[in-house]
């Protein structure tokens, strides 16, 4: 279930990234060594095939899990800078000429995954298969890095379908007042009158898993929790509280989470999407892992978080206390930072392109004259930002 849910959110990032293309840009090449769309997808869909008859003829072996190990591979692959090339096997042969067909092509193979690690359950920990770059891995681990692989080559279509501003720069407001170009965050698709359970302790019991399906919970009790998973789809918590808890893999959607207490929670992976944090205390959380999609943070307490390459499309953080917090190398492209405090916030290496930080407080923000590359700020804030990279204007 848990390698599911994560196959899921991987396969609504990949589509994701599709459904700003279109049919002309699809086969369309920047320059002649890089690879067209339709080319990143078929090789995507390549790769994942080849992982799949991996695992059906993989051997058995003795199952051992080892999540940090899992959550490293993901990350190597997901976050590889050093270009590789491709072997001949893996490269694309023009086999889509359409991006239906080649998106088709692609959820089809994805479902075949979903539906292999559901049925293979805890079997997945006993397929052994040697990986010609990573070496002896298990098939849960290949799963990490067939999910981590789509995703980098959705970042790679999102650049070829939106290619960044030549010049760094720090944008101003337009005279018109529009405001950045990002798309409007979708909120959490919640059904009205959700049951509530007779006791709210109930959903968090002991046990390996936590699963949460269309519930309103009112002052549930998941502090100190230790569990491998904590998925959550449809729901709202209400004066819940996650303190000091620690997770292997949390995948939320469509959740909205008011007055709740997440301080110092641990998630060695994290993906929300439609999510909302509203009067949340999330002080000290960390996770080694964040995709964010559609996510509102709204009048909360993020002091200390630990968020480092973190991704974050389509969101929200206003009225939010971001002092002291680690966003160094985090994907903040196209967010909104409304009446935040920044304050010694490091954000050195962070993508800041259409990030909108007007009436924010960045004074003591610690951030590199490159890292600003598109940030959308007032007049002022640049001001402050020329005495942060120690410019001085005269």
């Amino acid at each position: 279930m848990r390698l599911a849910a994560l196959l899921e959110a991987g396969r609504q990032d990949f589509l994701d990234a599709l459904s700003g293309v279109t049919e002309e840009q699809a086969p369309a090449k920047p320059d002649p060594n890089q690879w067209s769309i339709l080319e990143c997808i078929e090789h995507v869909i390549v790769v994942e095939e080849r992982h799949l008859r991996w695992i059906d003829m993989g051997r058995s072996i003795e199952p051992q899990r080892d999540h940090d190990r899992e959550l490293r591979l993901f990350t190597i692959m997901r976050n590889q800078f050093e270009k590789r090339e491709a072997p001949s096997a893996l490269r694309p042969k023009g086999r889509f000429t359409t991006l239906v067909e080649a998106a088709q092509a692609f959820l089809e193979t994805r479902d075949r995954a979903i539906r292999l690690v559901e049925a293979r359950g805890d079997a997945m920990y006993a397929i052994g298969v040697k990986h010609p770059f990573f070496g002896p891995v298990n098939g849960a681990e290949l799963v990490q890095l067939m999910d981590g692989h789509a995703r980098r080559h959705a970042d790679q279509i999102r650049a070829l379908a939106s290619p960044a501003p030549a010049l760094p720069t720090l944008a101003q407001p337009s005279p018109s007042g529009k405001e950045n170009s990002a798309a409007p965050r979708t909120a959490p698709q919640l059904a009205a009158g959700l049951a509530a359970p007779a006791d709210p302790q109930s959903p968090f019991a002991q046990g390996e898993m936590i699963a949460l399906h269309l519930q309103h919970i009112r002052q549930g009790e998941c502090a100190g929790r230790k569990a491998a998973t904590f998925t959550a789809d449809g729901c709202i918590l209400d004066q819940t509280r996650l303190a000091e808890s620690e997770f292997e893999s949390v995948v939320w959607k469509d959740v909205r989470l008011v007055n709740c207490d997440l301080a110092n929670l641990r998630a060695q992976r994290m993906v929300l999407e439609r999510v909302e944090f509203v009067d949340c205390r999330l002080a000290g959380l960390a996770t080694g892992s964040l995709d964010a999609r559609d996510v509102l943070i709204l009048n909360s307490d993020l002091r200390y978080a630990s968020l480092s390459g973190a991704r974050f499309q389509n969101s929200e953080f206003e009225g939010c206390n971001w002092q002291d917090s680690d966003l160094r190398s985090a994907d903040l492209s196209g967010t909104v930072i409304r009446n935040c405090d920044l304050a010694r916030a490091d954000l050195q290496g962070a993508t800041l392109r259409d990030t909108d930080f007007r009436t924010s407080q960045l004074e003591g923000m610690q951030v590199g004259i490159h890292d600003l590359r598109g940030a959308i700020v007032e007049p002022g804030q640049a001001m402050i930002l020329a005495q942060v990279l120690g410019l001085r204007i005269v």
